[in-house]
């Protein structure tokens, strides 16, 4: 399921195979194994089984959609590539939280939120189509989220630059009220989500 974008006639697949295919990579969705069917999406509600994932667009470069899953009593948002100056938006479109990222978001267990760039890397990159530490955690203050994880970390980000854009992010929250739990996501972080408190294993405090 992804967003079928600008592409007319075959939507999220061809998309796919214009990133995924010859000469920069060795196949396409053609030569994927195993059984696939790819399927448009754009604000949607889906049930697939017993699990419902809501889809809205969010404002990156492109067409980009943010996810969030409930099921059995838990809630997870997903909004990996998202910021306010996307496409060459202005800096007053910095502080508004579009309404379909607040029905993504609104009293998810986590939040997953690109948190790319420092404040002075924005001001350089802001169409580039992702935010700072400090956006994330508006966007979980104003959802009321119960842990913001920040991602879509920077790759030439060290541990020790990670480490302080969650200190920003932190700072952030104390002085907006916020009374989430806020992280840095890690490879090998594992989480159990239910109606109590979230609780983790692994990865960075």
């Amino acid at each position: 399921f992804g967003p079928a974008g600008g592409n007319g006639a075959g939507g999220f697949r061809r998309s796919l195979d214009q990133v995924i295919s010859p000469p920069g990579f060795p196949i396409d969705t053609s030569g994927f194994a195993g059984r696939w069917a790819f399927h448009d999406c754009g604000d949607d509600s889906l049930e697939l089984g017993p699990v419902r994932v809501t889809a809205r667009t969010i404002r990156h470069r492109g067409h980009a959609l943010g996810f969030r899953v409930d099921h059995a009593g838990a809630s997870i948002a997903y909004l990996s590539d998202h910021g306010p100056g996307a496409e060459d938006r202005g800096p007053e479109e910095d502080d508004l939280i579009p309404q379909g990222v607040l029905d993504l978001v609104g009293g998810a267990d986590a939040l997953f939120h690109d948190a790319q760039y420092t404040d002075e890397e924005y001001v350089r990159l802001r169409s580039f189509g992702h935010t700072t530490p400090s956006y994330a955690v508006r966007v979980a203050a104003a959802g009321k989220v119960r842990t913001l994880h920040l991602y879509h970390h920077d790759p030439a980000r060290t541990d020790e630059g990670v480490d302080e854009m969650l200190a920003i992010a932190r700072r952030t929250a104390a002085d907006l009220g916020f009374g989430g739990e806020v992280r840095a996501a890690a490879e090998g972080d594992r989480f159990t989500l239910g109606n109590d408190s979230p609780t983790s294993q692994g990865g960075t405090p």
